[in-house]
């Protein structure tokens, strides 16, 4: 409904309500996905489900921007937003008719807003949830300062036009389908905090080297070392998720809200911060990555019980 409505809007007021409201009803799909997966696998099966999730989720980004350009040109942008609600109405049919309930230990006043808080803040008090969370929150705000800063870097001060800069998504969402490809094949193999370090590890290391590239700005300077850090991300994310779930089968629900949450909320504040930093130059961005990454290092060394 969201989708059909951005299609119809008369206004750009009600463009952006309707845009609102389909946010936030797309919010729903990443929560539920990752509580399913809790509820459905246990030990390293959880992490390789999320890393086959994760691949398959890396390949939206490659094609979206691609599709969008090409539906926009030939029927106008009203269009991508049909497309949008017919993707919806096949995905609910489809999850009417092959999606069973997963959920075997449900909590009879999960919903009551005193409950629901109660959950909320014993999860973030406990020290191996928000240990294991961290790395991924991290990881995902560089993620979301990239997708803030990059049409600044290409299209205004380097010139590419829409369709090029769409095509080099291609490079990090590559990187990130690979790590997290090899994630699925080592879960069982590698422990989760060694995977965790390693991702951490080359999102560090993809800071570093975006930060010595910045004085000259170039298309290589910049999406290599970013392609790098998603190769992080996708390599940490599962078993950062997996590590973070598995301890709570009976509230998976809230746990994986919560997670999301704390995602976006840590992704739009340094996208906010990184474009009062802007400068025409991918040394802000760098530092942003440093940032994150080592941030997150820190916070899961401190927070997570090794025992």
């Amino acid at each position: 409904m969201a989708s059909l409505a951005c299609a119809l809007a008369p206004s750009i007021e009600i463009l952006w309500a309707a845009r609102l409201v389909q946010g936030a009803a797309a919010c729903t799909g990443p929560v539920l996905g990752r509580a399913i997966v809790r509820d459905l696998f246990d030990g390293p099966d959880i992490a390789r489900a999320f890393a086959f999730i994760g691949t398959a989720i890396a390949l939206a980004p490659a094609i979206g921007p691609i599709a969008g350009v090409v539906v926009q040109v030939w029927l106008g942008w009203e269009a991508n937003f049909l497309v949008l609600a017919l993707f919806a109405v096949t995905l609910m049919a489809l999850a009417r008719s092959r999606l069973a309930e997963s959920n075997h230990a449900r909590i009879a006043d999960a919903l009551r807003p005193g409950r629901l808080l109660r959950i909320y803040r014993d999860l973030l008090i406990n020290r191996r949830y928000v240990g294991n969370i961290v790395p991924g929150v991290g990881a995902f705000a560089g993620l979301l300062t990239f997708t803030a800063s990059a049409p600044y870097l290409f299209v205004h001060e380097l010139g590419l036009g829409p369709d090029t800069f769409g095509l080099l998504t291609l490079f990090h969402v590559t990187g990130y389908a690979a790590g997290a490809f090899v994630s699925g094949r080592l879960a069982g193999r590698v422990v989760p905090h060694r995977m965790i370090a390693a991702g951490l590890i080359l999102s560090g290391l993809a800071g570093v080297l975006m930060l010595a590239f910045a004085d000259v700005l170039s298309v290589a300077r910049v999406i290599g070392p970013f392609t790098l850090f998603t190769f992080g991300f996708g390599l940490l994310l599962p078993s950062s998720m997996a590590a973070a779930l598995q301890p709570f089968p009976r509230v998976a629900g809230s746990a994986s809200a919560l997670m999301g949450f704390l995602q976006f909320a840590a992704g739009a504040s340094t996208s906010l911060l990184a474009a009062v930093a802007y400068d025409a130059s991918a040394r802000p961005l760098g530092l942003f990555l440093c940032a994150t990454s080592f941030a997150g290092a820190a916070l899961y060394l401190t927070l997570r019980p090794w025992r």
